[in-house]
């Protein structure tokens, strides 16, 4: 058997398991039909943007980003889409609330284009949340790039035979560096060994983290459990993409503990190993980046 699933279930988990199932080991089509699908990226973190920027050039689709819902639904005004990714957690007008506006107060040619959230949320009530307000699938962060591919033609392209990309073998390079934080091979094969699109991301991570660590400090120390939940939810994708070690259970552990307010004492430890593990993430990074270049 290739899945289960436990009764009672919802209808939604049972879709997804379908799609799993005969989705799986397919092969790329090459299918002019694609060629210049049009998307709509509705994210605020760079990181994110950049990876997805990357997979639409790949594929040959055309990309627009907007950094939050409200961005959005001005772009939706003046232009044309096949396909809307929605991130959930933005400011300003998050994705619930901007996917809730499109299908409600939008013109027939806009409130019939398919949704896909994309969201680095485990809550069960937040996958309700996104059929509630009328988004048609939803992909957890981090996602196999297959997965967003398949989801894609299946709302944007009926008539498109459902296909994923095929996986490239990424030869390891110059890896001349000993990692004992992070790991680099999720970031090679995401990728496609782009050297480009590497050393963005590495940069961006090296970048953004410290800003991201120190306001997750002030927020423990004023005992900010709603933000201090929201900048860990922020990190888990880039800390993945990276492969910062272990520390994906980490950020869950804090995010769980703040949203739910339970063992508070727990935190500060581990807000410290995620801010030394991390510390220690940026300085291998560095010299990952040189090898890289070299």
């Amino acid at each position: 058997m290739n899945e289960y699933l436990s009764k009672p279930f919802e209808p939604h988990n049972l879709y997804e398991k379908i799609i799993s199932v005969v989705t799986v080991n397919t092969v790329v089509q090459e299918d002019d039909n694609i060629e210049g699908l049009k998307a709509l990226l509705v994210e605020d973190d760079l990181i994110n943007q950049k990876q997805i920027m990357v997979l639409m050039k790949k594929w040959g689709f055309e990309l627009d980003i907007a950094d939050n819902g409200k961005i959005a639904i001005e772009k939706l005004k003046d232009n044309t889409y096949d396909i809307i990714l929605m991130d959930i957690r933005m400011p300003e007008m998050d994705g619930f609330e901007a996917a809730k506006f499109i299908r409600t107060k939008m013109d027939d040619s806009v409130n019939k284009i398919p949704i896909i959230a994309i969201t680095a949320s485990a809550l069960e009530e937040d996958k309700h949340k996104v059929y509630e307000v009328g988004m048609n699938e939803f992909l957890s962060k981090p996602f196999k790039p297959d997965d967003l591919f398949n989801k894609i033609i299946q709302l944007a392209k009926k008539d498109i035979s459902v296909s994923a990309t095929s996986d490239k073998t990424i030869s390891e390079g110059k890896n001349i560096s000993q990692r004992n934080y992070i790991d680099l091979s999720y970031l090679k094969k995401l990728s496609d060994d782009n050297t480009s699109f590497m050393l963005e991301i590495i940069d961006t991570f090296i970048e953004e983290t410290p800003e991201a660590l120190n306001k997750m400090q002030i927020f423990l120390k004023d005992e900010d459990w709603k933000s201090l939940k929201a900048i860990a939810h922020k990190m888990k994708p880039s800390v993945t993409y990276i492969g910062v070690k272990g520390m994906d259970k980490v950020i869950a552990l804090i995010e769980e503990f703040a949203e739910n307010e339970i063992n508070l004492d727990k935190i500060p430890e581990l807000v410290g190993h995620l801010q030394t593990t991390c510390d220690e993430a940026i300085k291998e990074l560095k010299v990952e980046k040189k090898n890289i270049i070299a």
